[in-house]
């Protein structure tokens, strides 16, 4: 009875093994994935109305300050000792920031599709 019982144990744990092999491998996959997405050109109005509206939706509609911070400079969102901190990027032009690295294309790319200018 007992070897009956081992040899579930061993199966049941050798089943856990490869499930969790497989989750990291797909995961690792979908994490790794490079997008190729062709630039757009677009006209970026710096009328006062404009930076108004862009206002309104960072601020309210899209929500960026919830996880950038209200001067989108980055802030920790979330800390869970021992099992995740996430940071969010500087958005702004200033040291450390990417805003002073990105074209008016990466950002059409970041926000349209969520993907890097790296892809």
């Amino acid at each position: 009875m007992l070897r009956g019982i081992g040899i579930g144990l061993g199966v049941l744990v050798a089943l856990l093994v490869v499930a969790g092999v497989g989750v990291y491998v797909a995961s690792s996959m979908r994490l790794n994935k490079t997008y190729q997405i062709a630039d757009e050109q677009i006209a970026i109005p710096a009328d006062a109305a404009s930076l108004e509206r862009g206002k309104y939706l960072v601020t309210t509609i899209g929500q960026c300050v919830d996880c950038h911070g209200e001067n989108l400079a980055g802030r920790e969102f979330l800390n869970a000792p021992g099992i995740v901190r996430a940071v969010s990027a500087n958005l702004t032009r200033g040291k450390g920031g990417i805003g002073a690295t990105f074209t008016d294309a990466d950002w059409v790319r970041a926000i349209r599709h969520g993907v890097t200018p790296e892809g």
